[in-house]
């Protein structure tokens, strides 16, 4: 449990921050968006960060238990789904989180959700 502790204090911040900067400087998240549709080599070091850190999490955490900590399991095993799609399927992977499309518009508030959830699960759970 003190891995799940540690990971979910790292990544919670970290997805809430993410989703905030989605939210308050949205023109330099379009831009970065666009960069990543235009950039082979910008995808596959996404691709590449993706698979480090969800591999680095489900290596550490991988206990697919009906509590709280779920949340860090399943945070590793859609990063990795995440570096595989870039790598592999880049087109359909950008295309489906295009910008205006409803995924881009929940993406934002997903983030924050989830970096919450880890939080409270490190701290009080």
């Amino acid at each position: 449990m003190d891995i799940a502790v540690t990971i979910a204090k790292t990544m919670g911040p970290i997805l809430i921050l993410l989703g905030l900067w989605f939210i308050l400087v949205p023109e330099i998240a379009k831009k970065g968006f666009i960069d990543l549709e235009k950039s082979t080599g910008f995808q596959f070091l996404y691709g590449l960060i993706n698979l480090l850190v969800g591999f680095f999490i489900v290596s550490l955490y991988n206990i697919w238990e009906s509590n709280i900590f779920l949340s860090v399991t399943l945070l590793g095993w859609v990063l990795i789904v995440r570096g595989f799609a870039l790598w592999f399927k880049p087109d359909k992977f950008l295309k489906s989180r295009a910008l205006g499309t409803t995924y881009q518009k929940l993406f934002k508030f997903i983030v924050i959700v989830w970096g919450a959830i880890l939080l409270y699960a490190a701290y009080a759970g």
